[in-house]
């Protein structure tokens, strides 16, 4: 998995953090732009990161959040990429598809 995805998974599960990884998280992204990853991966997160991300690093060092809690879990961490997973349904509908067009012929 690269750093971006690395980056990325820490993000997703952003409600879990405390305030100090928060911060520490922004560090690694700035720290991540700033470095010779790939443009293509640096592109992909910058895709999932937005203005939100900026604003709450911003509540936090202001002290508007200092009673945040984070969020546990109830429910193990599913490990997410960036590509995109074809739900089940979705691949035997395809399958079906093809099926028939070639039943047609």
């Amino acid at each position: 998995m690269s750093k971006a995805e690395d980056l990325f998974n820490r993000w997703y599960y952003l409600q879990e953090l405390t305030n100090e990884e928060i911060l520490e998280l922004q560090q690694d992204i700035r720290d991540f732009f700033a470095s010779d990853e790939p443009e293509e991966d640096k592109e992909k997160l910058a895709g999932y990161m937005g203005d939100s991300f900026i604003m709450l690093c911003c509540a936090i060092r202001e002290g508007g959040l200092e009673n945040r809690k984070p969020i546990k879990p109830t429910e193990p961490r599913k490990r997410m990429t960036f590509e995109l997973e074809v739900p089940e349904f979705l691949k035997r509908k395809g399958k079906e598809n093809t099926e028939n067009k070639n039943q047609e012929v």
